[in-house]
């Protein structure tokens, strides 16, 4: 006779969970493991956007140092500037565009605005024959998202390469050929190099990208102030030609580089601006 409240285990009762402790302890686990999940998903994402982070200040810092590098050693020279004269600074006092042309200092432009091209005739024998003079540029020519200009600035990276260290650079913000992960397009920052300077300082030359994603890049250029200018000052241009009349022959102060680029976040697309200034040691035409 079985006794009461006793648990007899034979083949028809055996002890065990029921249907509610089973799902109570599948709720438990699964909470914990969402938990856990969420910590580590978190520290992932966290993970990838510090390694994106650093890899655009990396991006950035060697293009500024370059940028900067080569600002510092732009020129322009008086013995090639589409064999034109450079008048002086005296020259140029008080002097109208008219006036320097009639006299001499200046050329008189053509219809397009460019002086044409030298010829010279060579006497050889009976025959006189007529060659083109090998006619080069060197200029600044700076606007508020690209700048061109001569510097000395060619590393030669070839075994016997026939060339010198002077070179044409630009800088260049233009729509990238290729579409970002989500589809936008995109704006890349884009240095142009011709180790052979010519008769144009803003066409010619290989182009690479420097930065491949950037929001804005803005150049802006320090206009040193007049000898009137008791303090001394000057101002921020957004644009400079060294080969226009107020400017002709000169370089600005410095250059001022911003650089936007996009920061892509959890909080939603923000940007981060990058500011610096690069000096430029030549101001003044080579005159030698």
């Amino acid at each position: 006779m079985r006794r009461p409240g006793k648990i007899t285990f034979g083949p028809r009762g055996r002890a065990g969970f029921t249907l509610i402790e089973v799902v109570l302890a599948l709720t438990i686990v699964a909470s914990i493991t969402v938990i856990v999940w969420g910590s580590i998903s978190v520290s992932f994402e966290s993970r990838q956007f510090m390694m994106n982070s650093f890899d655009q200040h990396q991006q950035v810092r060697l293009a500024v140092d370059r940028m900067s590098r080569e600002f510092s050693m732009a020129f322009v020279a008086a013995h090639a500037n589409k064999k034109d004269h450079i008048p002086s600074e005296a020259e140029l006092d008080g002097a109208t565009l008219e006036e320097l042309q009639a006299r001499g200092l200046l050329p008189t432009l053509g219809e397009e605005g460019e002086p044409p091209l030298a010829l010279e005739g060579e006497e050889e024998g009976e025959g006189r024959e007529e060659r083109q003079t090998v006619v080069i540029e060197t200029a600044f020519v700076g606007k508020s998202s690209e700048v061109h200009f001569t510097a000395m600035a060619h590393t030669r990276t070839q075994r016997n390469e026939r060339a010198s260290d002077q070179c044409e650079v630009a800088y260049i913000v233009r729509t990238a050929r290729r579409r970002s992960a989500d589809g936008r397009l995109r704006r890349e920052l884009v240095r142009r190099e011709d180790s052979t300077l010519d008769d144009d300082v803003e066409d010619g030359g290989v182009i690479y990208t420097l930065i491949d994603d950037v929001e804005d890049v803005e150049f802006e250029y320090w206009e040193e102030g007049g000898e009137d200018d008791e303090q001394g000052g000057g101002k921020w241009v957004k644009s400079w030609d060294s080969r226009s009349f107020g400017n002709r022959g000169k370089l600005p102060g410095r250059v001022k580089i911003t650089i936007e680029v996009p920061v892509e976040s959890s909080k939603g697309k923000r940007t981060r601006t990058f500011v610096t200034q690069a000096p430029i040691m030549m101001t003044r035409i080579l005159d030698f």
